[in-house]
């Protein structure tokens, strides 16, 4: 038997496997016909294949060894001495015999001698290994080892031998795991189809309880859904509310349809419904009754008033009489018979009228005449009253030239202690006395220069501006002005200092006293007329105090009556501050507006120069009153700002400029904190000016 057919035998291993195995055996064949040279190539392509083959590696250094080996055997070297025998140093007499060396067939048989008992103790350790695995029942790994066997010799029957009983042994190893494999499958497969049908029982059961749960609960639900039904119905039947009664009725029906309770409250609520119908028709039938002997009472009511209003139209008095046929018409506003009776009356009226007129006529002649005479008188008492007025004007100016020196002089020595928005303020007071006063536009200029030398070093230091004003001892100063102004007998410079001191402390009790102070001083010195109109204003609500506001409304009411708008506005827009949802306030600011409109489009010819002149000074209080809202809105004084942009509302309400500030300010105060309930109400003209409704 062939090395080929005991490979065939085995088992197939892979290819690259097979083709190095092949090689192999070729470089033995041809180291055995002594080709050195192509078992050497033979070799290489094995390692070409699997460069870590230990077989072909140790090949190889085997044919290169007995390469070597041939190549010492045939060189010229000088042949060694035996062992032990020196080689000669002199030219001697030849010996008698020379030791032969050995041949080279006598080499081969050495050399294979070894080479086979090597291999023996290889295929021996090989086949101890085999034994080992097969111990272990590893038969894959004790193939290997009998396949590097095999390569060693592959023609001893021992290895072919033992390929064949391992063979058999995993094959039958095999077989058993498959078996075992088989039945562990078929257990696990029992196990489960029983665990499905323990699974599929209980579900079955859990499936079961909770539909006797349902059905219990839904049993139960539905008795107390009837039981609410039913006092629901109930409810309504007590309640005379038959059709929704009834509609809860239709609910138990269709939960549960033989329910006798439900029956027998059917029974009660279409016995309920009968009785109430029968009343009905019973009260219908007294409605028609009494609306039959109303008609016929109202027929006589207007035939005894037709007939008093033409008794009344005879005697002349067709007023009264046109008077007893409209409460006729009210009576029955479709009669013909007031309607005839009033065509009558207008008859007789028209007739009164014409000879009312010829009388009327005959009158203004007469009257005419005397008011001639009555030009004449006028024209000589005018003549004095200018004489008087112009005294009277000449005073006024001195008193104001009195007070501008005073509001100068309050300006200056604020100024002096460098409270500009104080001064600005006396300032703005002195412009509303005369706004063409070169003195105080020059210190108005001063005072605003001071002011912004001043921001531009708290810039610069970067300091946050803190007003003086703000503090307890600005509203004392305020106070004490007021107290000097109200014993000089000016009682309205006094109410300006009071105005300033409460939008800093608007909780000051000493301000309100000496306003309510103020009051009774002016009342005391107002003419007779309008003391008998304050007292009957305060006689409308007896045992009543005058309150801030009914003092902000009496001087507003003042203003308007002398046309002095713009501090009626001023006054209006204080008492708003305190009450913003004040009807009367806002009534006589709804006048104010539309005097004053009314007053400024019937002045309309040619503006003078002094009008031009007026009209910048506007606009430049204007400004002043926007750079003290925007620094006071700087400040997070969200109060005053407001305050200031209300005093640029009565200089120009329909100023964008004013509308934009304003919004930007409610915006900065909204995000600093919510909106106030005393918040200040500007005041405006009109809905577009406002931006809106109000």
């Amino acid at each position: 038997m062939d090395a080929g057919s005991l490979t065939r035998k085995g088992p197939s291993p892979s290819g690259k496997a097979t083709e190095v195995t092949v090689l192999l055996r070729n470089a033995d064949r041809l180291l055995k016909e002594n080709n050195c040279e192509g078992a050497l190539a033979a070799i290489a392509q094995a390692r070409a294949l699997d460069p870590q083959n230990p077989y072909a590696v140790a090949y190889e250094e085997r044919v290169r060894s007995l390469i070597k080996a041939k190549t010492d055997t045939s060189s010229p070297a000088p042949v060694k001495p035996a062992a032990g025998v020196s080689a000669p140093t002199a030219p001697k007499p030849a010996p008698a015999a020379a030791p032969r060396p050995p041949s080279e067939d006598d080499l081969r048989k050495k050399e294979g001698a070894q080479r086979q008992k090597a291999i023996d103790e290889k295929i021996n350790g090989l086949l101890k290994s085999v034994e080992q695995y097969r111990s272990r029942k590893e038969y894959q790994w004790a193939l290997e080892e009998i396949s590097r066997a095999a390569l060693l010799s592959p023609d001893n029957p021992a290895i072919f031998s033992m390929r064949e009983q391992v063979t058999k042994e995993m094959d039958s190893e095999q077989r058993r795991g498959e078996e075992e494999k088989k039945r562990w499958l078929e257990e696990q497969q029992q196990r489960k189809q029983l665990l499905v049908k323990e699974q599929a029982e209980r579900l079955r059961k859990e499936k079961e309880e909770r539909e006797t749960r349902l059905e219990e609960a839904k049993r139960k639900a539905q008795q107390e859904k009837v039981q609410q039904y039913l006092a629901r119905s109930r409810a309504f039947l007590t309640a005379g509310k038959f059709e929704a009664a009834m509609n809860e009725l239709t609910f138990i029906v269709v939960i549960d349809p033989l329910n006798d309770e439900a029956s027998s409250l059917s029974a009660q609520i279409k016995q309920r419904q009968e009785q109430v119908r029968r009343e009905e028709e019973e009260r219908a039938r007294q409605r028609e009754e009494e609306q039959r002997k109303r008609r016929e009472a109202i027929e006589r009511e207007i035939e005894r008033q037709c007939a008093e209003a033409m008794a009344l139209a005879e005697q002349g008095n067709t007023s009264d009489a046109l008077l007893v046929i409209t409460r006729a018409y009210v009576i029955d506003p479709a009669s013909t018979k007031v309607r005839d009776c009033e065509v009558a009356i207008m008859a007789v009226r028209d007739q009164a009228i014409r000879n009312a007129e010829e009388r009327r006529k005959a009158e203004e002649e007469e009257e005419r005449r005397m008011a001639e005479e009555e030009l004449e008188r006028m024209a000589r008492e005018e003549q004095e009253r200018l004489l008087r007025e112009q005294a009277v004007e000449e005073e006024r100016r001195r008193l104001q030239k009195e007070q501008i020196h005073e509001h100068l002089g309050s300006a200056r020595f604020e100024f002096s202690q460098q409270r500009y928005e104080s001064a600005l303020a006396e300032v703005a007071l002195a412009f509303l006395l005369d706004p063409f006063d070169e003195d105080i536009k020059a210190l108005e200029e001063e005072i605003l220069a001071a002011q912004g030398h001043n921001r531009t070093e708290e810039v610069q230091f970067d300091q946050p501006a803190v007003s003086i004003e703000e503090g307890p001892e600005a509203v004392q100063t305020h106070i004490t002005e007021a107290h000097r102004l109200i014993h000089v007998g000016m009682y309205d410079r006094a109410l300006e200092e009071l105005t300033r001191a409460f939008i800093i402390d608007p909780l000051n009790e000493e301000v309100q006293v000496l306003e309510r102070e103020i009051d009774s001083l002016r009342f005391a010195s107002a003419p007779p007329e309008t003391v008998t109109s304050s007292m009957q204003k305060s006689a409308e609500v007896p045992g009543s105090e005058p309150s801030m506001e009914e003092d902000h409304l009496a001087r507003a009411e003042e203003c308007f009556d002398r046309e002095a708008y713009e501090e009626a506005l001023a006054e209006v827009a204080l008492g708003l501050l305190d009450h913003p949802n004040d009807t009367d306030l806002m009534d006589l600011e709804r006048k104010i507006w539309e005097a004053q409109n009314e007053a400024r489009r019937s002045a309309q010819p040619e503006k003078s120069e002094r009008e031009l002149h007026a009209q910048e000074e506007r606009a430049r209080r204007l400004q002043l009153h926007l750079l003290a809202a925007d620094e006071f809105q700087k400040q997070n004084d969200f109060t005053r700002a407001l305050d200031e942009v209300a005093k640029a509302y009565v200089i120009d309400p329909l100023s964008p400029e004013i509308k934009k500030l304003e919004v930007r300010i409610r915006q900065n105060q909204s995000r600093q904190s919510p909106v106030s309930a005393n918040a200040l109400k500007l005041v405006y003209p009109n809905e577009k000016a406002a931006g809106g409704a109000r």
